[in-house]
């Protein structure tokens, strides 16, 4: 569902490879760490081919989407299994919860908001509409590339907020109560913004003069990037 501009999804699940690869790796389960490694590493190329290929230029699909999927939940399941390695490496002020969904925040919650949107006007959850996050920040005037590096950034925050409280000795529940707060502030703030404040909004003229600045031509290092894609 998060698959609506270059370069998301596969961004997106390197991100949440590389973090729950490196928990793994931490907790000494081994096999799991390799998988999340080959898997961002498998990941790479297509997101430069992704984002920045022209003639080589490659789309992800729901084929590849829903195989990543099923890549993360197996990660999730792994680490709250009560008897794994990162159980037992996670201590009793470690929340593995809430760090499994500050890692999928932004995507889980910007999910629940776009469906309970639907179900509220009526609508079946599973009817497409222009509401997702990737949308609204498109609305906003960011560039596919911006909005891409927007919403990763998002999810970083939720899952820096989270270790910023489990460093500070917040319990587990406080830490869940943080990630839930936080991710659920961030889209349903978004919403707010892209679609119910007027164009004068201080804030919302803000974001739009970001979002165009995302607006880059291909020139110098990105050029040399795609003309590199292009022809491997």
């Amino acid at each position: 569902m998060i698959d609506g501009v270059d370069g998301l999804s596969s961004g997106f699940c390197i991100i949440a490879c590389v973090m729950f690869g490196t928990f793994f790796y931490l907790a000494g389960d081994k096999s799991m760490a390799v998988l999340a490694a080959v898997s961002a590493g498998a990941l790479v190329p297509f997101f430069f081919h992704n984002v920045y290929g022209k003639t080589s230029k490659m789309f992800i699909g729901d084929g590849g989407t829903l195989v990543l999927g099923v890549l993360i939940s197996v990660f999730v399941i792994r680490m709250l299994e009560h008897d794994s390695l990162c159980a037992a490496f996670a201590g009793p002020n470690l929340g593995l919860i809430p760090f499994s969904l500050a890692v999928l925040a932004v995507p889980v919650f910007d999910t629940l908001r776009v469906m309970g949107g639907r179900w509220m006007r009526g609508v079946s959850p599973f009817c497409p509409d222009k509401t997702h996050l990737h949308h609204l920040f498109i609305e906003l005037g960011f560039s596919h590339a911006g909005t891409t590096v927007a919403i990763l950034l998002l999810d970083c925050l939720v899952v820096l907020l989270w270790w910023g409280a489990y460093a500070a000795g917040v319990s587990i529940d406080g830490q869940l109560y943080i990630v839930v707060a936080v991710a659920l502030s961030l889209v349903m703030g978004m919403y707010y913004i892209a679609m119910h404040t007027s164009y004068s909004n201080p804030v919302r003229r803000l974001l739009r003069r970001i979002g165009y600045m995302t607006h880059i031509r291909r020139l110098g290092i990105t050029l040399w990037i795609q003309k590199k894609v292009d022809r491997i």
